[in-house]
C-alpha cells in the first residue's frame, strides 16, 4: 500500500475536519488595541486615549465635555495636569496663556487648591515684571513647605502672561476662573489690564490682589471688596513728582510732560499737571501723549514716537517728564537723536516709577563719551518697596534662588500679594474670592498682632495666630501692609533715584537712592535729601 496520500486525499480530510470542529463550536480571535495611551496614534495627528475598560483606542473628549465629582475622573482621562474645574466639569491647569504650573510636592489632586497670576512677563516688560512672578512662586513655596490651608490642602498656582494685551490677560481670566475655578488671582501688573479685568473678577466673586498697578482710578472701582493692591496709587506719585520738580534748583524754565496714552499714564498726568500749575504758576508747561506700543510692530512704533517728538521739542523745555514703563527707553531715544547737533543744553530727564528700573540700561542709548553726562541728567521717582526691617532676609533668599541683584526689583511687591492671598484663604477660606476678601480686616488690623513676614517661620506664625482666631498686623517685605480697607491699597513714601557710574565705569549706569518723599497725610509729603 502506498503510504504517502495523495495531497488531494488530506486536504479532504483536513477540510472535513475543520467543518465539524466549526460545527459544534465558534472559534473567535480577539485582540486588544491598547492598553495604555502610548499605544494609540494615528497619522492624521488627533488625539487618542486608550479605553482601559475596552482596551481599545478612542478619540480624547473636550475635557470640558466630562462632569467629574472627583479629580480622578479628569487625571484618569487628562493627566496630572488637569483638575475638576468650575462648574463640575474637567479643565486643563494650562492654556495658550496660562503656560507655568507650580504643583506642590506630594500633594494628590484633591488635596489642592488652585490660584492664578496674569503678568505682562514677555518683553519689553521682561526685566520689570518676571521679578515678581518669581516672587510669588517664592511665596507659595515657602507657604507649602511650611504649612497647608486650615483643611490641610496645599495651594498650587498657574502663571499666566498678559504679554501686555488686555484681551489677552482677558484669556487668562477666562481660564482660570471659568475653566479652572481659582478663588483668587494675582495680578495683572498693568493698571490698564486690572480695569479690564474688573467686571469679570467682581461678577464671578474672585479676589484678585495686583502687586504694581498705579492708576487712581482702580481705587474707585465698585469692586464689591475683590480687588486690592499692594502698592501705593498714583495719587501719591503724581504730587511726589511734581513737588521733585518743583525743588529742583535751578527751577526749571519750561516743563515738557510725555505720558503714554494709557490708564497708567493718563491717570497720573492730569493729577501731575494741576500740581505742577499749584506748584511752579506760570512756568510753560506742554504736555503730549504717546501710544502704548503693545500691538505694534517696530516701525510703527519708531514713527509714532518721533511725531509726538517733534511736536514738542520746539518748546525747547529744560525740563522733560516720562509718565510710561519700559518703553519710556525708545521716547527718550527719539528725545536724543532730535536733539543731537542742535547746540541746545541737554534738558534734565524726571521718569515715573514704571520705567525706573529702564534707567539701568538708558546709558545704551548714547556713545561711552556721553554716557557720564547723560547719566548725571537722569533720575525717577519710584515708591519705597524694601521695608528697613523685613527686606534683606527675603531678599537674601530670593537673590540667591533667582540670582537676580536688581536694587529695584519689584520682587516685594509680588511676595506681599501673593502672601496677603495665602494668608487670606487660611483666615477666611479657599473656596471663593468673596471668602478671601472677608479676611482682610484681619491682615490689616492695627491693633492685631504684629507679624514681620520675611522668611518661613514668619509664614508659620502668622498661619498659626489666624486659624487661632487672632488678627494681624502684617508688615510686608514691601513695607507695612496697612490696608485702606474702602479703597484696598496701602500709601507708602517714595524714593528718587540717580543715575551714577558704577565701579568707576562712565559707559556703566548704576542706581542710587538720594532722596525720600516722606508722607505727611494719606497723599502729601516733602522730599528730603538721604
Amino acid at each position: 500500500m502506498n503510504r504517502h496520500r495523495p495531497f488531494a486525499f488530506r486536504h479532504a480530510l483536513l477540510a472535513a475536519a475543520t467543518s465539524s470542529l466549526l460545527g459544534s463550536c465558534s472559534l473567535v480571535l480577539e485582540f486588544d488595541e491598547c492598553r495604555t495611551d502610548d499605544d494609540c496614534s494615528n497619522s492624521g495627528g488627533e488625539t487618542l486615549i486608550c479605553n482601559t475598560e475596552r482596551l481599545v483606542c478612542e478619540t480624547r473628549p473636550d475635557p470640558a465635555d466630562v462632569v467629574c465629582e472627583d479629580f480622578g475622573t479628569c487625571t484618569d482621562l487628562f493627566g496630572e495636569d488637569s483638575t475638576c474645574g468650575a462648574q463640575g466639569r474637567c479643565a486643563m491647569l494650562t492654556s495658550d496663556e496660562c503656560t507655568k504650573v507650580l504643583r506642590p510636592s506630594g500633594a494628590a489632586p484633591d488635596e489642592i487648591v488652585w490660584i492664578g497670576s496674569i503678568l505682562a512677563t514677555s518683553e519689553p516688560f521682561t526685566s520689570t515684571v518676571v521679578p515678581i512672578e518669581n516672587a510669588i512662586e517664592l511665596a507659595v513655596d515657602d507657604f507649602n513647605s511650611v504649612t497647608s490651608l486650615p483643611d490641610g490642602r496645599k495651594v498650587g498656582w498657574i502663571a499666566c502672561d498678559s504679554e501686555g494685551s488686555s484681551s489677552t490677560a482677558a484669556d487668562a481670566a477666562e481660564h482660570l476662573i471659568d475653566d479652572v475655578g481659582v478663588p483668587a488671582i494675582i495680578g495683572p501688573a498693568l493698571s490698564t489690564e486690572v480695569l479690564a479685568l474688573a467686571p469679570t473678577v467682581v461678577d464671578s466673586g474672585t479676589f484678585m490682589i495686583s502687586p504694581s498697578a498705579t492708576a487712581a482710578s482702580i481705587a474707585d472701582l465698585d469692586d464689591s471688596g475683590l480687588i486690592w493692591r499692594t502698592i501705593s496709587g498714583d495719587a501719591v506719585q503724581a504730587n511726589a513728582i511734581a513737588d521733585r520738580i518743583a525743588s529742583l534748583d535751578p527751577p526749571p524754565a519750561s516743563i515738557l510732560v510725555l505720558a503714554k496714552n494709557d490708564a497708567y499714564g493718563v491717570g497720573l498726568f492730569e493729577p501731575m499737571i494741576q500740581r505742577l500749575a499749584a506748584e511752579l504758576p506760570g512756568v510753560p508747561t506742554g504736555s503730549l501723549l504717546y501710544p502704548d506700543p503693545v500691538g505694534l510692530d517696530s516701525d510703527e512704533v519708531e514713527r509714532a514716537y518721533a511725531t509726538v517728538i517733534a511736536e514738542g521739542f520746539a518748546q525747547e523745555a529744560d525740563t522733560i517728564v516720562f509718565l510710561g514703563a519700559s518703553e519710556v527707553l525708545e521716547v527718550l531715544r527719539a528725545y536724543l537723536l532730535a536733539w543731537n547737533n542742535t547746540g541746545i543744553p541737554l534738558p534734565r530727564f524726571v521718569v515715573s516709577h514704571g520705567a525706573v528700573p529702564s534707567l539701568l540700561t538708558a546709558t545704551g542709548l548714547v556713545a561711552d563719551s556721553f554716557a557720564p553726562t547723560l547719566m548725571s541728567s537722569l533720575e525717577g521717582v519710584s515708591p519705597a518697596i524694601q521695608d528697613p526691617t523685613n527686606f534683606e532676609a527675603f531678599n537674601i533668599r530670593y537673590r540667591v534662588v533667582y540670582e537676580d541683584a536688581n536694587p529695584l526689583s519689584a520682587s516685594p511687591l509680588g511676595y506681599d500679594a501673593a502672601m496677603v492671598t495665602l494668608l487670606g484663604m487660611v483666615a477666611g477660606g479657599a473656596d471663593g474670592g468673596v471668602d478671601v476678601a472677608s479676611a482682610m480686616p484681619r491682615l490689616a488690623d492695627a491693633s492685631g498682632t504684629a507679624v514681620p513676614l520675611g522668611d518661613v517661620q514668619a509664614v508659620l506664625d502668622a498661619r498659626e495666630l489666624l486659624v487661632s482666631g487672632a488678627n494681624l498686623d502684617i508688615g510686608g517685605v514691601s513695607g507695612p501692609l496697612d490696608f485702606d480697607l474702602v479703597a484696598g491699597e496701602i500709601s507708602s513714601n517714595y524714593v528718587g533715584w540717580d543715575v551714577v557710574p558704577q565701579n568707576g565705569d562712565p559707559a556703566q549706569g548704576q542706581l542710587v537712592p538720594r532722596r525720600a518723599y516722606v508722607l505727611e497725610s494719606a497723599v502729601e509729603g516733602t522730599w528730603a535729601d538721604l
